[in-house]
């Protein structure tokens, strides 16, 4: 059995991570303390979000509301929208939208919003999928509670080229609690906690993956669980971008030939909407995406641009 859930700022985790220490051999000094105390300092609070796919029995017999938490299956769009397209007026895919309002408030704070609907699409192709490359193969926006409605229903079907993956009903979170991996902890140490002490304290803390780990999933908020290494945004005077979504594939299967996408999306600290006739763009966000082999092989998997180019070169 695993421990049970230790929530942050208490001293249970401090304890429970001066125990490992101590049954590994090590001697508790002060420096130590103030390691594990500084470690226990940069803990966040992340959610997993729990999910019913719509074609299960356990699934709600009623219809979901257009402005619903969901996963995969087909956004709410606003009254005369047309499909999201990215920067080369390429039809983007679907992941998620999630309902603010039903949202926990750590959640909330680093969206920047108390109400309103986030959504992600992405260009499945990944055009450029690295922080500071071009960032219109993806949209990331929070549609404020004034644009959205459930009279006029936009009944825009998705383009062709647009994969729709299984709906899931969003129902609910699971809080947990992250902490940095170990690249970053090793950039934000502070200069007097540098050295021998505090880089045995973290080797023989990582290798606790209950006491010491980064969560992985699709998860709102926390620390991003990296796939490739670090990829933060950063502000003009180099302050990282708070984390607000992590796509792992968890809940909708986007893949292509083999590799699984994965990807996090991060704002400046306390982000500010800005207007515009996508909705209220969350200012600055950026996204960072990566291919990783996929943890079990589905097959190879052609996205539906792919399979309508290699339809037509076969005709």
């Amino acid at each position: 059995m695993g421990r049970p859930f230790i929530s942050h700022g208490s001293s249970e985790w401090h304890s429970a991570a001066i125990q490992v220490l101590k049954d590994k051999g090590m001697e508790i000094t002060a420096k130590v303390e103030d390691v594990v105390s500084w470690l226990d300092s940069q803990r966040k609070t992340s959610y997993r979000l729990s999910v019913l796919r719509v074609e299960d029995d356990t699934a709600s017999d009623v219809p979901a509301l257009p402005t619903a938490s969901r996963a995969g299956g087909t956004p709410y769009l606003m009254p005369g929208e047309a499909w999201p397209t990215g920067s080369t007026d390429v039809p983007l895919t679907f992941l998620y939208q999630i309902n603010l309002s039903n949202m926990p408030r750590e959640v909330r704070a680093v969206m920047g919003h108390d109400s309103g609907l986030f959504q992600l699409f992405v260009d499945e192709e990944l055009p450029g999928c690295s922080i500071n490359e071009d960032t219109g193969y993806y949209l990331v926006r929070v549609l404020a509670p004034e644009q959205l409605t459930t009279g006029e229903v936009n009944t825009t079907p998705p383009p062709d080229d647009v994969d729709v993956y299984p709906a899931c009903d969003i129902t609910g979170t699971v809080k947990l609690e992250d902490l940095p991996n170990y690249e970053d902890l090793r950039e934000m140490l502070p200069g007097d906690l540098k050295g021998e002490v505090t880089d045995k304290v973290l080797e023989l803390l990582e290798s606790d993956n209950e006491l010491f780990k980064t969560e992985s999933g699709d998860k709102l908020a926390g620390w991003p669980h990296w796939c490739q290494g670090p990829e933060w945004g950063k502000t003009e005077d180099g302050e990282r971008y708070v984390h607000v979504f992590q796509f792992e594939g968890q809940h909708v299967d986007m893949s292509v030939g083999g590799l699984r996408h994965v990807g996090s999306a991060a704002a400046p600290q306390g982000p500010k909407p800005v207007a515009g006739g996508l909705g209220l763009l969350l200012s600055e966000v950026e996204c960072s995406w990566s291919s990783c082999p996929r943890r079990q092989q589905a097959g190879k998997h052609l996205t539906a641009r792919q399979r309508r180019i290699s339809q037509h070169n076969l005709g």
